[in-house]
């Protein structure tokens, strides 16, 4: 799921004067000056025909066929050239048409007076206009470049965005490490969100479930009994996950379709009272189900299919031994294929152990994460590439650690929040 967050303030200042397109043989490729920003257009190669408000040129392109992107700033103009140079035209008062010799040039953004351009191994330079340090990138290791009228933005490799020039209205980019493109207007910003999961806590004493957005918000609700086990899953396919509860005292499954406050949407006898419920999407159709680990055999019964109408939900489609006895079981997509596996954490060594298949085997991989007593969840923290890794809840301090690989390491992330009885979900909420 996508999510376009923006932001914005202060004045706006005049929209970019000029318009420019590239042709090719069989297509034709528009890039457009946006208020004073117009981002890169990658193609194959072809040559550029420019119109509109030339007093400086500015409409007028070099000859040659060998372009693969273009940008418009306010009265000059940028195009990328197939061996990874750039050319400049229109007004160059301030040097904003004048741009970095080399070879090495992957993508370019034209603002006001300014311009940016993103080299291969990552780093941007800036030129023209740097009154307000607009055209002074800090160095990292970025995607993609975006500039405003006086301002501007780059998305780092990691997902997060950054802002730069003198506190100008759209350089104060929003948190957030999940982020996937980004656009700069006069005096805003847009990104691209690509909606990865959180984490939420449910008080099993008195049934509160609490869902926690990325940006801190809290969703609170009642549903359950005092005992009950919370989980979270997708089960009606809408991309969404919604609690789930397993009673131990009857052996009963209810399942949730919206996450408010309410009575069951699904409900079915499941498993023995000593069972680990585990929810999962386990033949990759988009639904999440719900499985079984037996600690007193070390066994996992993966189940592809939902009980209804308070019936029974039968026999397991199949089964697979894994780990050993008082390990902590937990479901996730360690290797991004689209189907969930299982994972168990070992008190004893603090080893995390799991499995691409769900199959019996030794586990295809394994790092230290977590202490005794930790309480895990897995989900697709950090950079959102569809790749499950754990997160757990420790009681001791009531803070979240999330470790964004499946390889040995500290906590990429953290958040203090809950209480120590609480326990943790995840999954993807609906909202931000």
């Amino acid at each position: 799921m996508l999510r376009l967050p923006f932001w914005t303030g202060g004045s706006v200042r005049r929209a970019g004067s000029c318009l420019l397109v590239v042709l090719l043989v069989v297509s034709v490729v528009v890039g457009v000056g946006a208020d004073g920003a117009a981002g890169a257009v990658e193609v194959t190669t072809g040559y550029i025909v420019g119109w509109g408000n030339n007093s400086n040129g500015e409409a007028t392109p070099p000859p040659g066929n060998d372009y693969t992107a273009i940008a418009a700033g306010f009265i000059h103009s940028l195009a990328l050239k197939a061996d990874g140079s750039i050319v400049g035209w229109g007004n160059n008062s301030i040097g904003q048409a004048t741009p970095p010799p080399g070879n090495d040039y992957t993508a370019i953004t034209a603002g006001w007076e300014h311009s940016l351009a993103l080299k291969a191994d990552g780093s941007i330079v800036g030129w023209g206009n740097n009154s307000n340090g607009q055209a002074t990138p800090p160095p990292g290791n970025y995607t993609a470049i975006g500039v405003g009228s006086w301002f501007s933005l780059a998305l780092k490799a990691d997902g997060s965005i950054v802002g730069w020039d003198a506190n100008y209205a759209g350089a104060a980019a929003p948190p957030g490490n999940d982020y996937t493109a980004i656009a700069a207007g006069g005096a805003h910003g847009l990104s691209l969100r690509t909606a990865g999961d959180w984490v939420g806590l449910v008080d099993p004493t008195t049934g509160s479930w609490r869902l926690r957005t990325r940006i801190g918000a809290v969703t609170q609700f009642y549903y359950g009994d005092p005992g009950d086990v919370p989980f979270m899953g997708d089960w009606d396919g809408d991309g969404i996950d919604t609690p789930g509860l397993f009673r131990q005292s009857d052996a009963f499954a209810y399942l949730r379709n919206s996450n408010t406050q309410g009575i069951a949407d699904i409900r079915f006898f499941f498993g023995d009272p000593s069972d680990i419920p585990l929810a999962g999407d386990f033949n990759g159709d988009g639904y999440d189900t719900l499985s079984i680990y037996r600690p007193s055999e070390q066994r996992f019964y993966i189940i592809n299919r939902l009980g209804q109408n308070n019936g029974g939900l039968g026999a397991a489609d199949y089964w697979f031994l894994f780990g050993n006895p008082g390990d902590k079981p937990v479901v996730g997509d360690w290797d991004g294929d689209g189907i969930d596996e299982v994972g168990l954490h070992r008190e004893s060594s603090g080893f995390f152990y799991y499995r691409n298949t769900l199959t019996t085997g030794a586990a295809d991989g394994q790092f230290y994460f977590g202490n005794p007593g930790d309480r895990f969840v897995a989900g697709d923290w950090g950079v959102v590439d569809g790749v499950d890794t754990p997160a757990v809840f420790r009681p001791g301090n009531t803070t979240m650690y999330f470790r964004y690989t499946n390889t040995p390491g500290v906590a990429d992330s953290q958040v203090t929040w809950g209480q120590a009885n609480w326990l943790p979900v995840a999954g993807v909420f609906g909202f931000e």
